[in-house]
């Protein structure tokens, strides 16, 4: 069993009150970030929550708020369909709650 499965488990039979795992994960909007999340929600015990830390649109760096790009349908540059891939990855998700950050002072 793999560790955060471990921990998972032994926090979730901790008595008399049993604790929550949230895991911030991130990275949903490329491909093997979409993979390692549905992973996670399928494991034997998967958190009670994840988290996207920067979700839709960010401030990361010097720059203005940036919004994820969406491109058309018919781009196969996954890079291109990164809006969409947040959007599906947090959608998939059965047996975890979600979280979603965005840095950026809109208000």
């Amino acid at each position: 069993m793999p560790s955060r499965a471990r921990i998972t488990a032994r926090l979730h039979a901790s008595t008399p009150k049993p604790q929550k795992l949230w895991c911030n994960r991130g990275q949903t909007r490329l491909s093997d970030g979409n993979t390692a999340w549905k992973a996670l929600d399928a494991s034997a015990n998967p958190p009670d929550a994840v988290m996207e830390e920067g979700a839709f649109a960010v401030m990361w760096g010097p720059w203005a708020v940036q919004f994820l790009v969406e491109g058309a349908e018919s781009d196969l540059d996954p890079l291109q369909h990164q809006w969409k891939s947040q959007v599906d990855t947090l959608g998939a998700m059965r047996n975890s709650k979600v979280a979603v950050l965005s840095h950026n002072p809109a208000r």
